[in-house]
């Protein structure tokens, strides 16, 4: 798979899936794409927002719903709650 740009991550539809990457505490709030291999997606974050009581998840659902143009409530968290390898789900 060629890297995807932040512009065809636009384009996802409901029931596509997109792994990320969250690294909290970071200096600065950022996103970037990752090849994963095969035809997944990987989504690379920092935010400033630090590992506890979720606040890092609510910035990474923020950052998410920004670049991507989609409602914070089109993501469905499928797995990674409280881990930093996260695999989202595009919704209606």
């Amino acid at each position: 798979m060629n890297q995807k740009s932040i512009e065809e991550l636009t384009q996802l539809q409901t029931g596509d899936r997109v792994e990320v990457r969250v690294t909290a505490g970071a200096s600065s709030n950022r996103l970037w794409i990752e090849n994963a291999g095969d035809s997944r997606v990987k989504i690379k974050i920092a935010v400033t927002a630090i590992a506890e009581k979720f606040k890092a998840n609510a910035a990474v659902l923020a950052l998410l719903s920004k670049k991507l143009g989609l409602p914070k409530g089109n993501f469905r968290l499928v797995r990674g709650k409280t881990s930093k390898n996260k695999l989202y789900e595009i919704v209606e």
